[in-house]
């Protein structure tokens, strides 16, 4: 059962990095951007310091982490 669950977990994150990488390369080509990661784009652009697919990162993280303690 502690497998499935680590299992779970390290889909989950990798999931979340190809999703923020996918959303930093369409917006870097100039393709726009959705209403869910127009937040971090946002951020990215005002206050730098780190790349729009690290910001859409920690949002996605929070957004999960949201999530659970809601449901528990």
């Amino acid at each position: 059962m502690k497998n499935n669950l680590v299992l779970r977990w390290v889909l989950t994150i990798i999931a979340v990095i190809l999703n923020a990488l996918g959303v930093a390369f369409i917006t870097t080509a100039a393709l726009g951007t959705v209403p869910a990661t127009s937040i971090p784009h946002v951020i990215a652009l005002s206050f730098g310091g780190l790349s729009l697919g690290s910001y859409l990162f920690i949002l996605s993280c929070l957004q999960i982490l949201s999530e659970r303690k809601q449901s528990v």
